[in-house]
């Protein structure tokens, strides 16, 4: 498309965004709305089709629009960032305040699974070559908790013979929305892909449905899928073609710590 209609058709997807995110902050819905957006299933298929990446317009861009569309009620305006969050409420488990800055909606998704800055672990360039399956740790003596301490996702934790892991909910979204995460790392985040690190070991962790019905015994897994072989599946093609590049130092400590438990097993007597 030409460079007219190419603003034309950014400037009528920001005016949407920026009307339905004010309207859903504000709760300033017309009759209208009632019989279109308002809709459960609507709503919520508008919200996921905002998160994908090859959707997203930049967000600096949405900033500009609504800073120029807004009157401030009562003297005092809202930024488009606290807006976003509102919008998106469901995936901040973290319940993180708008003191950041995100580059679009799926930038926005993929922070709210991340620690906050101040508290990502270093990188090393030491690759994972192999953790052994849930089935196999299982065997070998490891105990499965989960890990209440942490709300973020990725606050994997292994010590003293026991492995702890947050809780995952399995949906039907799950898997679509983790592949525009790790696609959005690939492109943008190679040297700080932490979500694609997480699929990596959760990968490691599950290659059968009996990996899938340990972590749902303990309660780490919660499958609204029905199937754990359906699970299993998600975990072992999340990552397909795609690059690792360096790693979560404290992930390649958590393989480290698993590998020399499973060892010393093995010296006792046992095998895997």
């Amino acid at each position: 498309m030409n460079k007219e209609k190419l603003v034309k058709v950014i400037l009528v997807d920001a005016c949407f965004i920026v009307e339905l995110f004010w309207r859903f902050f504000y709760t300033d819905w017309t009759d209208y709305d009632l019989d279109t957006v308002l809709k459960p299933w609507l709503s919520t298929n508008i919200r996921l089709d905002l998160l994908l990446l090859e959707n997203q317009v930049p967000f600096f861009l949405l900033e500009k629009v609504y800073n120029l569309a807004s009157a401030p009620p009562q003297g005092h305006i809202h930024s488009f960032l606290e807006l976003s969050i509102k919008c998106f409420d469901y995936y901040n488990t973290q319940e993180l305040k708008p003191n950041f800055t995100v580059s679009h909606f799926t930038d926005l998704l993929r922070t709210f699974n991340l620690q906050p800055s101040n508290k990502l672990p270093e990188r090393t360039y030491q690759n994972i070559s192999r953790i052994q399956s849930a089935t196999e740790l299982l065997e070998a003596g490891v105990t499965f908790q989960v890990n209440h301490r942490s709300k973020c996702k990725l606050g994997l934790h292994f010590s003293r013979g026991c492995l702890r892991i947050p809780e995952i909910e399995i949906v039907d979204t799950t898997e679509l929305l983790y592949l525009n995460m790790v696609a959005l790392e690939q492109c943008h985040y190679p040297y700080s892909s932490y979500i694609t690190d997480y699929i990596s070991v959760m990968d490691f962790l599950v290659n059968t449905k009996n990996d899938v019905d340990i972590l749902v015994q303990k309660k780490i897994v919660v499958n609204r899928l029905g199937d754990n072989d359906a699970v299993a599946k998600l975990f072992n093609s999340l990552l397909k073609n795609v690059t690792i590049v360096s790693t979560n130092s404290l992930y390649f400590d958590l393989h480290t710590g698993l590998d020399a438990f499973c060892r010393n097993w093995c010296a006792n007597g046992k095998q895997l």
